[in-house]
């Protein structure tokens, strides 16, 4: 490994060497904060703009796709996903940091004012967890038994690819850390698994976990002066500290109805099933099924560019 190129060698000498260029190659030292900071952090950043992100780890099985998306250890990812943490663990993956990300995000700008419209920001954050297995899609945050039909739509009024949604998804409303602990345990409890070869916990599926952040600007909370007269913005702002400006806690639906400018985005993070060699597995029945006829065909360029 050379800057941003890899050198493939064969030890026989049999065999030509094969020279890769990437845009960025971390070499095997690497914590996962590196990875974060280069390349996720400053594409969160542009997503809290209204900007739109994909994410997503791809790779053979084994190669670190799921350690690299959710972390190491399921109790060092919840302990990160605390209300008590001030600190996340260095093994947590892309998921958790996300998270962390968004919410000290949003509890940091939530009530602060808009210089050009006087208003103050607040926001609503959803959160959809979605399986492709075997070509059906699968709610990962219902029950097996009480799974919708879910289909891909098409906003109505739309002709672009990029206007898709899924019918029936549902969303769960985030405001903390424990909420988001919350649907990635009930995902990966319902994310399909098998075993290969390769992996004794092989993901045999592609999760996608989207997360929809509106951002509204809403008139702040007027105070009262001690004889009982509204204060101008100008009088609050200056006598009084900041928080006393900020809006009341609105409800998701509440906010809907009164936030004005409003700005959407979406983050998209996946982790997508191992791609291989059918041979490199080990794989029969239907775990062979479900590599040769779902799990490649489901990979192909349109199926991520729709994201």
């Amino acid at each position: 490994m050379t800057g941003n190129k890899i050198d493939i060698l064969d030890p026989k000498g049999e065999k030509e060497n094969k020279t890769f260029h990437y845009d960025t190659v971390f070499g095997m030292e690497t914590q996962q904060e590196d990875v974060y900071g280069v390349c996720v952090e400053p594409l969160i950043k542009k997503c809290l703009d209204g900007y739109n992100g994909c994410i997503f780890a791809y790779g053979q099985t084994a190669s670190g796709k799921t350690h690299t998306m959710q972390g190491g250890a399921a109790s060092r990812v919840a302990e990160s996903l605390s209300d008590a943490c001030t600190s996340v663990s260095p093994d947590i993956g892309i998921i958790p940091r996300v998270v962390h990300q968004l919410n000290n995000h949003v509890r940091e700008r939530r009530g602060k004012v808009d210089e050009a419209s006087g208003n103050c920001f607040d926001y609503v954050v959803k959160v959809s967890y979605l399986e492709i297995y075997n070509e059906t899609l699968v709610d990962l945050l219902v029950d097996r038994d009480k799974q919708e039909d879910l289909k891909i739509r098409m906003e109505a009024g739309t002709t672009s690819g990029k206007d898709l949604y899924v019918q029936n998804l549902s969303e769960r409303y985030m405001s903390s850390l424990p909420d988001y602990l919350k649907v990635l345990i009930t995902g990966a409890k319902h994310r399909s698994v098998g075993e290969t070869n390769m992996n004794a916990q092989s993901s045999r599926s592609h999760s996608i976990l989207t997360i929809t952040i509106d951002q509204y600007l809403v008139e702040p909370r007027k105070p009262y002066a001690s004889g009982g007269a509204p204060m101008s913005r100008s009088e609050s702002t200056a006598s009084l500290a900041p928080e006393i400006v900020s809006p009341d806690e609105h409800s998701p639906e509440v906010l809907q109805k009164i936030g004005q400018g409003k700005k959407r985005s979406k983050i998209h993070l996946i982790d997508l099933a191992g791609s291989e060699r059918a041979d490199s597995t080990g794989a029969t029945g239907d775990r062979l099924k479900e590599g040769l006829k779902s799990i490649s065909p489901s990979l192909r360029l349109e199926t991520l560019s729709a994201l």
